[in-house]
This record gives structure tokens, sequence and C-alpha cells, in this order.
């Protein structure tokens, strides 16, 4: 069963239908989406600087993804000897 080469109307209505009833995520009615949206109401100058910003701490946060991951694969196979020399190594 392949895609149809011509659209089916009765379709297209369907998805209009369905999408104008949709409401905004900042109406209640959404639970956990309503609660994201009124948190970046309630904190928009900061969310507004994040993506504004030229400063990234994402350098940072790859240290880190990379620090747990070396953290994980050594799990209860040493000691932090082994933690410290393999981190060290890897720089």
């Amino acid at each position: 069963m392949g895609i149809p080469s011509t659209p089916n109307p009765q379709h297209a209505e369907v998805y209009y239908t369905q999408r104008s009833n949709r409401k905004p995520a900042c109406q209640p009615g959404h639970g956990t989406l309503h609660k994201m949206a009124k948190g970046i109401r309630l904190d928009y100058a900061a969310v507004k600087a994040a993506f504004s910003s030229e400063w990234s701490n994402g350098q940072v946060e790859a240290q880190v993804n990379c620090l747990k991951l070396q953290k994980r694969i050594v799990f209860g196979r040493a000691n932090f000897d082994l933690l410290r020399l393999r981190v060290l190594c890897r720089v």
C-alpha cells in the first residue's frame, strides 16, 4: 500500500478541523505544557538573554558529559585513582 498520488479532500478537512480546535499552550488544560509555558513567561528576561547572548556553556556541558561517561565506564571496576588517570589522559 503506497502513498496516494492525489490528496484526499476529506483528510485535509479533518486535519484543519483538528488544528482549529487546539488551544494555545499557555491556556489551562494542557497540564505539563501549560506549566512549562507559564515558567517561560515568568522568567522571560532570562530566556531571552539565553537565546540572544553570544556566550554559551556548551563546552562546560560537554566536559561534564564526558566525565559522567567515564564514571559510568569504570563504575564498580576501579577506584578514584584510575578514574582520575582516565580523565587526565583524555585531556
